[in-house]
């Protein structure tokens, strides 16, 4: 290296400013590549929604169908407009590990009436006697006690879109109070069906089913930690969307679905 190089380079470095400018220059650097660094790690990939097959593992029981539950359904047709909901009862009671489904229960206070709904045949007089009110305690004509419904009590909505039976989607409704609810009326429970329209919002596909007259329709009622089942239809149609149930103010995990748009909108 040429003498005055030598000479120019160590004056340069001898200078207390400019080796001030170095020092402050290799801290931005220094700063630069931490806060980098942090920002890199920092940065994760948004969470995916979860949406799709939906099964609460932990409490869903296994579903029975000794009956040939479809033989008891009416014939079901995917609708074109805003439909009326069915949701009737197909098991009620404290739920174990498996749910043997009934779909004729009646809460009927005849003893005859109730036991020919749930087995079809005729029974000896010490058996109606025997199982004649199995289900009439879940029913009350009068109001003997002011009970919570089910817009102010605390229900879980569970959903099994894994497993479906006869082409319906399983659906457990549990009584997470201390006291004894109302969870339906007549023979219906009152669920809806939700579904996100094109602009993502939420909007009714169902509307609830309701007696013309209400003479003589009692109320159904749950104690506390019992469970009813029923069963959501699975509609077919050219809209992929998110659904939902809904009872009351209480709403079900979403799942994705598909529908026909016009259900939507009201026919009359």
């Amino acid at each position: 290296m040429p003498t005055d190089l030598i000479y120019t380079f160590n004056r340069l470095f001898s200078n207390s400013q400019t080796r001030s400018l170095f020092k402050i220059t290799s801290m931005r650097k220094s700063a630069t590549i931490i806060f980098c660094f942090f920002l890199l790690i920092s940065c994760k990939p948004p969470k995916k929604e979860t949406i799709g097959i939906l099964k609460d593992t932990a409490s869903f029981p296994v579903l029975v169908d000794t009956l040939g539950i479809e033989r008891y359904l009416e014939a079901f047709e995917n609708p074109i407009g805003l439909s009326t909901s069915n949701y009737g009862f197909y098991f009620i009671g404290e739920v174990k590990d498996t749910v043997f489904l009934n779909p004729r229960i009646n809460f009927s206070t005849s003893t005859h009436a109730a036991i020919l709904e749930s087995s079809g045949n005729e029974q000896s007089e010490a058996n109606l006697a025997e199982h004649g009110n199995k289900f009439n305690k879940y029913y009350q004509l009068e109001e003997r006690k002011n009970y919570k419904n089910w817009k102010q009590a605390k229900i879980d909505i569970q959903i099994d879109t894994l497993n479906k039976i006869a082409s319906l989607i399983p659906v457990l409704l549990s009584n997470r109070e201390e006291d004894t609810i109302c969870i339906g009326y007549g023979r219906h429970i009152p669920l809806i069906m939700e579904a996100t329209d094109s602009l993502g919002n939420w909007m009714p596909i169902q509307e609830m089913y309701f007696y013309r007259c209400g003479m003589g329709v009692g109320s159904v009622i749950l104690p506390p930690n019992e469970s009813v089942l029923t069963f959501a239809p699975n509609f077919v149609g050219n809209f992929k969307t998110k659904l939902r149930l809904k009872l009351g103010n209480h709403r079900s995990k979403p799942f994705w679905g598909s529908i026909n748009y016009q259900q939507f909108q009201k026919l009359y």
